[in-house]
């Protein structure tokens, strides 16, 4: 080393960046998948809460001996405590011609519950050339109309 040279080499620098370029988008693929993992996971628990909730209303009906057949055809975003209560806003309604990506809203027919995910990454739907719009409504699911279901519309495999 020369007298009166001080500092980093510039191939030093340049090492540096390129291993700190190499880790981040290492990480940031990471974060991305693991992003899309936990959007998938709000889904489904999002979708269990309806069952659940349209469970619980079957329960009530019984309990008062009201008849369940009205059931098929509500909006299963009607059976979440939150955001949604009672009917489909106005507002929700005029934007489902626009949904968001990431956001629930209500289908076309005001009776489907409509998501469009934010990382569609791993999305794969099963019928080819659908947009990658999952919708889920509420249904009977037998002959006789006693068994009323939160039923998938459109059939995807997400991972």
């Amino acid at each position: 080393m020369r007298k009166g040279a001080f500092g980093i080499p510039l191939y030093e620098i340049a090492l540096v960046v390129v291993v700190a370029g190499i880790v981040l988008g290492a990480l940031k693929w990471r974060v991305d998948y693991l992003l899309e993992q936990a959007e998938k996971v709000a889904v489904e628990v999002t979708v269990m809460n309806m069952r659940s909730g349209l469970r619980l209303e079957k329960a009530r009906r019984i309990a008062i001996g009201q008849s369940l057949d009205d059931l098929a055809g509500v909006n299963p975003l009607m059976f979440l405590e939150a955001p949604l209560v009672g009917e489909c806003s106005k507002k929700l309604q005029e934007t489902s011609k626009t949904i968001k990506s990431g956001k629930w809203s209500c289908g076309r027919d005001k009776n489907e519950a409509v998501y469009i995910p934010q990382r569609q990454r791993h999305l794969k739907m099963r019928q080819e050339g659908v947009d990658k719009r999952l919708m889920w409504q509420t249904r009977l699911t037998d002959h006789d109309g006693k068994v009323v279901e939160v039923v998938l519309m459109t059939p995807y495999q997400w991972f």
